[in-house]
């Protein structure tokens, strides 16, 4: 009987034995994560392929992971991270998954978005040109912007085909409650060098204002005041060329609202 009990207890033992190295080398419960991303940048989860998202549109991005696997963000471009939510730390571009969580957000912001315009002399690289605002002043109930672009296209570029997508964001009353407008710059005439006249050469097929590859170019933008609150300039993203005002030759029609890939400038 006490061989019998030994023998028993020995096997229960090693099976306990074996039951706890089991769970000790057991390979951690695999999770789906979701991941929601807005903006330009790549995401990489752990050691996966990064994935890339392009745009302001949400990119729904599905991963089957280990808990807590590492997340890294990358802007694009001239895109730069704003925040995670759903892992830890917040803080950083590179986080780790929350134990419990499927879900994660991720964040980009554009350089030069309304929240962080581009200051007052910095450049920026947009589709076609490298921009500046080098200064801005008040002329009578006009607010004077000169612009500084080169051409970083690879063919000749004409200074129309960024002026006709630059936009005052204005509200046109410091007391009152109407909502910001965008006001278009040619409702008034600027001080020479104009933008759209005097800089550049006349070349054909479009005439005054083309501007070779690498060519720097510095010009006046005028936009008529309303008497209220100058805010910021933006420039929105050109859709077709030549643009349908110069098509047309009918007033350019501003952006109410602008778009939420325009680029904005600081004017002070």
């Amino acid at each position: 009987m006490a061989r019998r009990l030994v023998v028993v207890l020995a096997v229960f033992v090693g099976a306990s034995m074996l039951l706890l190295s089991g769970s000790a080398t057991a390979t951690p419960k695999a999770v789906r994560l979701t991941v929601w991303v807005r903006g330009y940048g790549l995401v990489q989860v752990g050691d996966s392929s990064p994935r890339q998202c392009l745009g302001y549109r949400l990119c729904r991005m599905e991963f089957t992971v280990e808990p807590r696997v590492r997340l890294q963000a990358t802007p694009l471009g001239i895109s730069q991270f704003r925040y995670w939510r759903g892992c830890l730390p917040t803080h950083s571009s590179v986080c780790h998954l929350r134990p419990g969580s499927n879900t994660v957000h991720l964040r980009f912001d554009l350089r030069g978005s309304r929240v962080d315009p581009i200051p007052l002399g910095s450049k920026l690289q947009l589709a076609r040109w490298t921009m500046s605002v080098q200064s801005v002043r008040r002329l009578g109930s006009d607010l004077i912007v000169q612009i500084q672009a080169t051409n970083s296209y690879p063919r000749t570029n004409w200074t129309f085909g960024l002026a006709d997508w630059i936009f005052l964001w204005e509200r046109p009353s410091i007391a009152g409650k109407q909502p910001p407008v965008a006001v278009a710059p040619d409702r008034c005439t600027p001080p020479k060098p104009n933008f759209l006249t005097d800089v550049g050469t006349s070349q054909d097929p479009y005439g005054v204002g083309a501007v070779d590859v690498g060519q720097t170019v510095i010009g006046n933008l005028c936009f008529p005041l309303t008497g209220g609150a100058v805010l910021r300039l933006f420039v929105q993203p050109g859709t077709v060329f030549p643009p349908p005002a110069f098509v047309n030759g009918e007033p350019i029609v501003p952006p109410n609202p602008p778009s939420r890939a325009s680029h904005w400038f600081a004017l002070r």
